[in-house]
């Protein structure tokens, strides 16, 4: 069953405002925000969020995923995030993806919704971890592997953004 343009739009808006606040509350930071739209020069779905001062780009996507769960089209979705990277000059491309059975009205869920990132740039990541954490990444798709993309849950992943340090007020 399709859906319509007005209830796709719906859901994005529901997935790019629980993020939103998840983030805003994981960070403390009411600065991260979602951006308005610059057409073929957008600058990511959420701004606002900065790793060692560079910006970090959020491209959030409530598309539907394969019937075992798995993420489908991430490739594509994942070239958007890259492309409006660069439209801010950002080192760091990031996708969320809606998971099936993780609903988008809550806040707190938005923790458990998928972070995907290069690989490359979660090693860098791990890199500037202070507290040596180390997430569960998921089981990658065919097309995730030979793009070099890993996912895992948005609460570790911006847990790595933080320096390994737990997420939310102190």
């Amino acid at each position: 069953m399709t859906r319509s343009r007005t209830s796709a739009k719906a859901a994005g808006q529901r997935l790019e405002t629980q993020m939103e606040q998840w983030l805003q509350w994981a960070f403390q930071d009411d600065r991260i925000v979602r951006s308005r739209l610059h057409g073929k020069h957008d600058q990511g779905d959420i701004v606002g969020l900065r790793f060692d001062g560079d910006r970090v780009c959020i491209e959030c996507k409530a598309t539907r995923n394969g019937k075992d769960g798995a993420p489908r089209g991430v490739v594509k979705e994942f070239g958007e995030a890259i492309t409006e990277a660069g439209n801010i000059d950002s080192p760091w491309p990031v996708l969320i993806k809606k998971r099936d059975q993780v609903g988008d009205r809550l806040v707190r869920n938005g923790g458990s919704q998928l972070g995907i990132i290069l690989e490359n740039d979660y090693y860098r990541l791990c890199r500037h971890n202070m507290t040596g954490f180390r997430p569960s990444l998921i089981q990658p798709t065919q097309a995730m592997i030979a793009n070099d993309l890993v996912g895992m849950p948005c609460s570790s992943l911006f847990r790595l953004f933080n320096h390994g340090l737990p997420l939310g007020p102190e």
